[in-house]
């Protein structure tokens, strides 16, 4: 009876350490038809039997990685590199790359330089270090990465083609030239090489070259309407407004639903001084998207040059709704408002855009027009009030004054100084009458506002708190209002 349990305890055994490598078989060739759930199903019954086979988990990453299942497959994939890290020690590879295509380039990089380790010249770990780099914003590391490819193989197009892109966006468009003009010579129909190849042509203004490239690009790839519209903005760089129209109708043809396509006919209308057309199209851009802060730029620059001005001023606002800290703007709406005779609203345009952009000429130059940087006003205020009989309480039935005491202490005159108050708490029974105006006051003199406040016989103990504002005719404003309470009684 021993002998029998000893055999049989010898045969299940046997069973038990064969299943495994059976499952794991079959899952493989489940793998390699692309039957990948079937796969997974046949590896996790291997796992249940040998719950520490490396390999076991590795295909298991593979095949969530050939599901898109990025977690899934990271999970696996690291699981394998902790059991058996030394035959596993280039799937730090494979986390990579499941953590790049699921967004996370950072983390991917750093599994890629684990990689990179074990083996420097790894030429595909480069290229996707390089691309994750490149994603990440990271374009001069990435540079490195694709460089370090052409060192190992200079015949590399596909790190031509990377590292020529990669160029483009650390500002150096020239050399990306050299090693696009490569790549597109290697492989003339490589959309992806020529279009980069005409970028980086464009931001070195040679656009008639750039129009040839992307042309030829589009060739290539009819039905891509972004290659339109960059081939149109070549053409309309060099000033051929109809080239330009042609391909940007083109890119409408494909896809109606882009205001940036609206946008861009009704600017080659307006190059075409179309002025009609350029309105239409920069309002068809609005029907398809109305927070387009440019069309209603577009709008408001193409009523500026018709004088009129209400209407520049109405669409230039409209624009700051939508990106209320934009300097060109604001300082077109400065000009816009100048223009309409409104002073002071223009000169708070420009002082806003050159808070936000310090050096930005134009509000700079705004500024200047308005009024002599070399004679500015400015000025500070004290307050205080005074009864009839010289006292500090309004009292019941009397009438007192606010005295605001006003000094330039700039290097010009100040003009046309008014003062506005605003109750900040209730003023029942207190009335105050309208401010005088100051016409002119000189640099380093003073003078006094007064404005009268009247009490009824109805006011009771008590104080209230006003605000006052100054303002000059040339927007050089008293900067921070004034406060003052004043106390009641009988």
């Amino acid at each position: 009876m021993v002998l029998l349990t000893g055999i049989f305890l010898i045969i299940a055994a046997h069973a038990y350490s064969q299943a495994r490598p059976d499952l794991l078989k079959k899952g493989n060739e489940y793998f390699d038809k692309s039957d990948y759930d079937k796969a997974v199903s046949l590896y996790l019954q291997a796992l249940t039997l040998t719950p520490d086979n490396a390999e076991t988990h590795y295909m298991l990453g593979k095949t969530h990685f050939r599901k898109s299942e990025y977690g899934s497959a990271i999970y696996y994939y690291t699981k394998a590199s902790e059991l058996d890290p030394v035959n596993y020690e280039s799937v730090h590879y494979d986390i990579g790359e499941s953590y790049r295509l699921n967004g996370d380039f950072d983390t991917a990089v750093a599994y890629y330089k684990k990689a990179l380790e074990t083996d420097r010249n790894a030429q595909q770990t480069l290229h996707s270090c390089g691309e994750a780099l490149y994603n990440s914003g990271k374009f001069e590391e990435a540079a490195d990465c694709f460089r370090k490819i052409l060192e190992i193989d200079p015949n590399d197009m596909a790190a031509c083609r990377t590292l020529g892109r990669t160029l483009i966006e650390t500002g150096k468009p020239q050399e990306a030239v050299e090693y696009l003009e490569k790549a597109v010579a290697h492989d003339p129909v490589n959309c992806n090489a020529r279009l980069n190849l005409a970028r980086a042509l464009h931001t070195l203004k040679q656009y008639d070259e750039a129009a040839v490239h992307y042309e030829k690009a589009i060739e290539d790839d009819p039905n891509n309407y972004s290659l339109y519209l960059q081939a149109g903005q070549a053409f309309y760089d060099t000033g051929d407004f109809d080239s330009a129209l042609e391909k940007f109708t083109g890119a409408l043809e494909i896809d109606s639903d882009i205001p940036q396509i609206y946008n861009h006919i009704g600017l080659s209308y307006r190059g075409k001084s179309d002025s009609e057309q350029a309105v239409g199209y920069f309002q068809k851009a609005l029907q398809a998207d109305a927070n387009n802060c440019y069309a209603y730029r577009n709008l408001a620059h193409e009523y500026y040059d018709r004088n009129d001005y209400d209407t520049a001023i109405e669409y230039f606002m409209k624009a700051l709704e939508i990106e209320p800290h934009h300097a060109p703007t604001l300082c077109e709406l400065g000009k816009a408002l100048f223009e309409n005779g409104e002073i002071p609203g223009a000169r708070k345009c420009f002082k806003q855009a050159i808070d936000i952009a310090p050096d930005y000429v134009p509000a700079q130059k705004g500024i200047q027009g308005l009024l002599s940087k070399q004679s500015e006003p400015e000025l500070t205020a004290t307050v205080r009030f005074v009864d009839f009989y010289g006292e500090s309480i309004l009292y019941r039935g009397k009438r007192g004054v606010i005295e605001i005491n006003v000094k330039n202490v700039g290097n010009g005159p100040a003009r046309n100084i008014q003062a506005s108050v605003t109750p900040l708490t209730p003023t029942d029974g207190i009335t105050i009458e309208s401010s005088p105006t100051l016409t002119k006051l000189m640099a380093g003199t003073n003078m006094t506002l007064k404005i009268p406040v009247v009490a009824s016989k109805e006011v009771s103990d008590g104080e209230f708190r006003l605000k006052i504002d100054i303002s000059e005719k040339w927007g050089f404003d008293l900067d921070k209002p004034l406060e003052i309470t004043i106390k009641t009684g009988e």
